[in-house]
């Protein structure tokens, strides 16, 4: 690639990461929006006497507008020729990185049938792309980065082994090795990478003692008791998860449970009702699979 393709080539990445940076802004904390309008509107409509629809649609009419906004951009007047229902499902896309036909159901009130044509409708005239086909399936807007637990963890392997292979190899060739990016770390340990928007606890023993030290204090209860209410266990997930996604095994060693049990039991619930997510969305069983609150 000649030094002109480079340069026009990173002009075009850098809008792409303005263009997402622009996406997330405008979508931030969008679950915990839309829990707390839902709250609030049901906290003012006289009991017994909910209209669902009326509900809905002014839930859509207090979204943040730069929110709208940045969907109206992406899809111009084709956005606002949609129904309530898909709008929402489109906002959510667009702050959640990926909706479930779950988080669908469960933010309009659908039928699953009906949240069903919903979703292929999306996918059909280009509002959406799928991915899992099956039960498993998430959808998340068109050309979207969804990031795989290969990149994110692999990737940095391979550069580390890579660059070692490199410094064992004659002095005489030093300065003509070339400059091999690295895994990158924040103050406290945390993996970091460009594909996730919160840093990763993927090590306990990457992390720097003070912060180890924190995360124990949150994970206490679990740490000293073998059995304890299913409340708190998940009042101390959410805890240690809080900030920064925590990968599978590293949260159970954390925890000390098994991670297969401590995933069917307490993990897919708090991810089914929206209260954690996935690092990688398309990958839910993936073993890398990594988790965070939401906030």
């Amino acid at each position: 690639m000649s030094r002109n393709e480079s340069i026009v080539e990173g002009a075009a990445l850098e809008r792409f990461a303005a263009q997402r940076c622009e996406f997330k802004e405008a979508a931030n904390n969008f679950s915990s929006t839309l829990a707390t309008l839902r709250e609030t509107l049901l906290s003012k409509l006289p009991s017994g006497k909910l209209n669902q629809s009326v509900l809905e649609l002014r839930m859509l009419d207090l979204l943040p507008e730069n929110l709208l906004a940045a969907l109206r951009k992406v899809f111009g007047d084709s956005f606002d020729a949609l129904g309530r229902d898909e709008r929402l499902t489109l906002a959510a896309a667009s702050s959640e990185r990926v909706v479930s036909h779950s988080r669908v159901r469960e933010m309009t009130r659908l039928h699953s049938v009906d949240a069903t044509r919903l979703l292929q409708g999306l996918v059909r005239d280009g509002f959406l792309e799928s991915h899992n086909p099956g039960r498993g399936a998430v959808y998340c807007l068109p050309g979207a980065a969804i990031p795989k637990p290969e990149e994110v963890f692999l990737a940095g392997s391979a550069q580390s082994t890579e660059r070692s292979a490199l410094l064992e190899s004659s002095s005489a060739h030093l300065s003509d090795t070339p400059n091999i990016e690295v895994e990158q770390r924040d103050q406290d340990g945390c993996l970091l990478s460009g594909q996730l928007d919160a840093p990763v606890i993927d090590s306990l023993n990457r992390l720097t003692p003070a912060f180890s030290i924190e995360l124990e204090k949150l994970a206490i209860e679990p740490r000293s008791k073998k059995k304890i209410a299913e409340e708190a266990m998940q009042k101390a997930i959410l805890a240690v998860c809080r900030g920064q996604f925590v990968a599978l095994s590293t949260l159970a060693e954390l925890l000390k449970r098994d991670p297969h049990a401590l995933r069917q039991q307490h993990l897919k619930p708090l991810t089914r009702d929206g209260k954690l997510r996935l690092a990688f969305p398309t990958a839910p069983t993936h073993a890398k699979q990594a988790y965070r609150s939401a906030e």
